[in-house]
């Protein structure tokens, strides 16, 4: 079942919605790198060129829906990059982290104004948003267990 949230994400099209739910259904043991995907999604029969591929995974990425990390291959004895699927985008290490610099750069910010007797007065500005909070309604807040649950790890 989808939820309301997740289908109203701002800036998601339909087809990311789609792929989305195709990642959170993957098995888990399958490789995990963006071809990988893309050869298993045009298996099945989706069109999936690699530029259309780049733009759902880039939306699902902004969305907080995706990670891409690197991990080391025993295999190939070097690092590969994996997609991390998120239902949860307040799971997503990253995303989360890049919300809270983006918060504490917005803090940080100084703006001058007036007083009457015309001297500047400097004052911070404040974000409304607690750093690791979710600037997308309907996505709940981080928390010290949430990042345990709904997150899928694909890999060799």
């Amino acid at each position: 079942m989808l939820r309301r949230e997740l289908v109203r994400t701002p800036g998601l099209q339909p087809e990311d919605i789609g792929v989305l739910a195709e990642l959170l259904l993957r098995d888990p043991r399958l490789p995990s790198t963006m071809e990988a995907i893309r050869r298993d999604l045009q298996a099945q029969g989706w069109k999936m060129g690699k530029d259309r591929y780049n733009a759902i995974a880039k939306r699902l990425t902004k969305a907080g829906h995706l990670a891409r990390v690197s991990v080391y291959d025993a295999t190939t004895q070097r690092p590969t990059w994996v997609t991390r699927v998120y239902r949860n985008p307040a799971n997503n290490e990253q995303y989360v982290d890049l919300g809270i610099a983006a918060s504490v750069q917005v803090n940080t910010e100084v703006r001058e104004t007036r007083d009457p007797g015309g001297s500047p007065v400097t004052e911070e500005r404040e974000t409304r948003v607690s750093p690791g909070q979710s600037r997308i309604a309907g996505f709940p807040r981080s928390g010290a267990g949430s990042r345990k649950t709904f997150c899928a790890l694909f890999f060799f």
